[in-house]
């Protein structure tokens, strides 16, 4: 399928790529079309690309299917399962792992990251690894040899050459994701390399062209660190005599394996430098060795202060086992003389065979080394996966540099961030005070022209927000790392514009409801006024009453007999509001939603919200109130909020 498709797609790309960088064609259009011709073939070459991508076909895609079946019956509900059970495909479901596993054993490659979509099915890879271990015997150990390094440096080829396996090799992204392949160990050997089973895990090539910068950092991260951790040895395969293509992926896997809460073995590195023809490479590359090691050290030292693990980790060495002098290697090119008439460099060879050796007997003096079982090798597989997903900050990030950069920003944003929302809330503060204290006259003329200073602060910022602004610029423009900070420059403005416009919106919300809570209280005082006033007329002319009529006043019953009748006819004048019971609820949910910024409003907001029910307040009672508020409200705190709201409404409704 691949051969029959991929030779049309590659013409098209072909033509398209010469289309988006030919200078001469088209001269007699103008410079908006030639701009325009000039997006049309990016789009173009961008869709053709992806057709190639797409129409790229090999056995990984075929047991990618099968995974997903695995797993859709694995996690499917009990319904499901027991449909899909009682039919004729459950035992050729059943039986996919096993034969991933007999592949496996038959020298076939098998996939562990999906290199499309960057992931690993967990549950397949586990089951595909747990048949794997029956087949070979549970108690078997495994070795595992995991190679790292930058697109097109001969990752595959290495591991071809020194194990015999069969990965596929080309220019380009000839491998993507990780895949694994089982060789077995003579008998003979066992007994003295004390594992029976050797695994190498070869991996996609980093910084890879074809992928964006962007979303190439996280993923190139990810999958190093994964290479790293899963590997007892990881080959650092590098182009030339500079280390400067891993030295930042390095870094950022050394933060990584710190911030993870789980505990792994600690790895081992060895590298590996291609193209190297000088045979005294190692003796005169001394200097730049230890320049590496040296600001490996320093990110070491950098991220344990970070996450305040300093007492366990402050070389490179604590995090990745490396021995700089011993587990250097420098190779020459594959090839000796010009094509076509080259052939493989015996040199190459020779080296590759002394790096085999190297790397099948780093642990047999070993006595502290404890080689794994596949199934443990695979629950470590789960739990480094689990870790790499729950890592949101650092894969994101090309080098530590960018990573500590990050950690100053984000601490000096919290202080600007807290400098910000105290002179916001200083000024809050002095205006609902002055709402609070306004006359009932002048309560309308302050409310209006706080609400212009509001809204002309959203327009033209005061002069400590200027301040803080030129604070923020000042600092971008003259920060030592300006080509690291620049980056972030726009985010954290927008950051800080959007904070201010939601807190001067809150603010102008407060004035609002401080303002109507004013509005409220002076019409309940007016009506407590004039009540008193009434009853109190009342009383006097009962009391004048009863004594030109000669009545005792010892009498209490007499009393409260003459009493009662005015009280009830003086209630019966007043008002009763119709409120529907449910609006009480409604309007007390409301209160504490708009409400919650500060507490103080919390508690006026309430009060406001019964005031305006008050009279059927009254009439459906205490209890029921408090039975019908436990339906309508969640949360502890506002409860009891709310409980004293009532009862000290209820002492002035009394």
């Amino acid at each position: 399928l691949s051969i029959t498709h991929l030779p049309p797609l590659y013409e098209e790309y072909k033509k398209w790529h010469k289309q988006s960088y030919s200078t001469d064609s088209h001269s007699d259009l103008t410079v908006e079309q030639k701009k325009k011709m000039q997006v049309n073939n990016q789009q173009n070459l961008v869709l053709a690309a992806k057709n190639i991508a797409e129409s790229s076909f090999g056995i990984e895609h075929i047991f990618r299917e099968l995974g997903q079946v695995f797993e859709a019956h694995q996690f499917g509900t009990v319904s499901q399962r027991y449909v899909l059970e009682s039919s004729l495909d459950y035992k050729y479901i059943t039986s996919f792992t096993m034969i991933a596993a007999k592949l496996l054993i038959g020298g076939h490659a098998f996939e562990i990251v999906d290199g499309d979509v960057n992931h690993i099915a967990t549950e397949w890879v586990s089951c595909v690894l747990e048949s794997l271990a029956y087949c070979i015997g549970l108690e078997k150990k495994i070795f595992v040899i995991s190679i790292l390094g930058t697109q097109s440096t001969g990752k595959s080829t290495l591991l071809n050459t020194m194990f015999g396996a069969r990965f596929p090799v080309s220019s380009g992204r000839c491998t993507r994701g990780i895949f694994m392949q089982l060789i077995p160990i003579e008998e003979e050997l066992q007994n003295r390399l004390k594992y029976d089973y050797l695994v190498i895990l070869d991996t996609e090539g980093l910084r890879a062209p074809e992928l964006s910068i962007n979303s190439s950092y996280r993923r190139d991260n990810e999958l190093a660190t994964i290479a790293v951790g899963l590997g007892d040895v990881t080959i650092i395969n590098m182009s030339g005599e500079g280390h400067s293509e891993v030295q930042d992926i390095l870094q950022i896997i050394v933060f990584a394996l710190i911030r993870m809460k789980e505990s792994y073995s600690k790895p081992r590195c060895v590298f590996v430098h291609q193209n190297v023809p000088d045979a005294h490479a190692h003796t005169n590359l001394i200097i730049a060795r230890s320049h590496l090691i040296e600001t490996l050290d320093k990110t070491t030292e950098c991220a344990a202060i970070q996450e305040k693990k300093d007492s366990f980790y402050r070389r490179f060495s604590d995090v990745i086992d490396f021995h700089p002098e011993e587990e250097v290697f420098y190779f020459p090119g594959l090839f000796e003389g010009q094509p076509p008439h080259n052939k493989i460099s015996t040199g190459y060879s020779e080296r590759a065979s002394m790096l085999r050796q190297y790397l099948l007997e780093c642990f047999s003096n070993s006595s502290d080394k404890q080689f794994q079982t596949v199934k443990k090798w695979s629950r470590k597989l789960q739990s480094l996966w689990k870790a790499v997903l729950e890592e949101n900050f650092v894969f994101s990030f090309r080098n530590a540099l960018e990573v500590t950069s990050r950690f100053e920003l984000d601490h000096r944003i919290s202080s600007w961030h807290s400098n910000y929302i105290k002179s916001l809330n200083s000024w809050k503060s002095n205006s609902l005070n002055e709402l609070f204290n306004a006359d009932v006259g002048i309560l309308e003329e302050t409310w209006k022209r706080l609400t212009e200073e509001l809204q002309q602060e959203k327009l033209t910022p005061s002069i400590e927000i200027a301040s803080q602004n030129k604070l923020m610029e000042h600092y971008f423009a003259n920060h030592v790392n300006v080509e690291i900070f620049s980056q972030w420059k726009a985010n954290t403005e927008l950051y800080f514009t959007n904070k201010r416009e939601t807190h001067l919106s809150k603010m102008e919300k407060e004035y609002l409801m401080m303002y109507e809570l004013q509005k409220i209280n002076k019409q309940v005082g007016d009506k407590f006024a004039k009540y008193r006033k009434d009853i109190v007329q009342k009383v006097h002319l009962l009391f004048n009453e009863l004594k030109k009529e000669g009545e005792s006043l010892k009498d209490e019953s007499l009393r409260d007999r003459k009493f009662k009748s005015i009280w009830d006819e003086w209630k019966s004048q007043i008002e009763v509001e119709n409120t529907e019971l449910e609006d009480i609820p409604n309007h007390l949910q409301k209160a504490l939603l708009e409400s919650q910024i500060i507490k103080f409003m919390n508690v006026f907001s309430i009060r406001a919200a019964l005031i305006q029910n008050t009279d059927c307040f009254v009439a459906i009672g205490k209890r029921d109130f408090h039975q019908l508020w436990d339906s309508y409200t969640q949360g502890q705190s506002i409860k009891q909020i709310a409980y004293f709201v009532l009862n000290d409404n209820f002492r002035r409704i009394r």
